[in-house]
């Protein structure tokens, strides 16, 4: 075993208390120092013992600050952070920790900062949901009603139905009026069907609105017919 002289044995001792002094410098450096306040809070005076949380309707996407910002139009924030509203919710103004709905009428505009009325032939009974009334509806105050029987409606959008035409007949109320067929007739508006031609009356084309009488010589006993028939024994009176 080699000897160990007093040198050497000097030498050891210098390193070690040279490695414990290194560490316990490390360890004071590490507790005295200072953290910065995560995003979120803020330390507005120095030698403050923790970070303060940003009050509602503020918020903080840094470290280390002093302050927080003002939460933005069309954002709502909460414990310390920014989320922009939804697309059915308003802020209309700075510094509002909650999102806000439209009234009935109304719809949130596309930066979610204010609420604009509903176009006059639009739906705006949902802050979600915008759209017209489709055909064969019309639109009275935020909602749609399905156009009333003899009533149609072919466009959407709009407020209101229209009445069945004479000569015509409306079954569907989102479709075009139907011309009554030959040996048929209406006349009166708003009609769901057509009549049938009474006896001695016809209709050869449609779309009519009275039934005709049969002109002379002619006769006719049916309903509904489109022509009538020659009568052989008619003769003109003589005077």
């Amino acid at each position: 075993m080699p000897a160990w002289s007093s040198v050497h044995v000097g030498e050891l001792f210098l390193s070690h208390l040279s490695f414990i002094f290194q560490r316990h410098s490390l360890q004071l450096k590490s507790a005295s120092s200072p953290l910065p306040c995560p995003p979120g809070s803020f330390a507005p005076v120095a030698g403050t013992s923790s970070c303060w949380d940003c009050p509602d309707g503020s918020y903080n996407d840094r470290h280390g600050q002093t302050s927080c910002q003002r939460c933005p139009v069309g954002f709502y924030c909460s414990s310390g952070t920014k989320q922009p509203c939804s697309s059915s919710t308003i802020a209309p103004v700075e510094g509002m920790s909650a999102c806000s709905s439209c009234p009935a009428g109304f719809l949130v505009n596309a930066l979610n900062q204010s609420c604009d009325p509903c176009a006059m032939s639009d739906i705006c009974n949902s802050n979600e949901n915008r759209g017209q009334c489709g055909k064969g509806e019309y639109l009275d105050g935020d909602s749609c009603y399905y156009c009333g029987a003899g009533y149609y409606q072919t466009e959407t959008g709009q407020r209101e139905c229209l009445p069945c035409p004479i000569g015509h007949q409306c079954y569907d109320n989102s479709e075009p009026p139907v011309p009554c067929s030959p040996g048929t007739y209406q006349s009166t508006p708003a009609a769901t069907s057509c009549s049938d031609t009474p006896a001695g009356h016809y209709n050869a084309g449609s779309g009519a609105e009275t039934p005709q009488s049969w002109p002379a010589g002619t006769y006719q006993t049916d309903s509904g017919k489109v022509s009538c028939m020659v009568s052989l024994s008619w003769q003109p009176v003589q005077v």
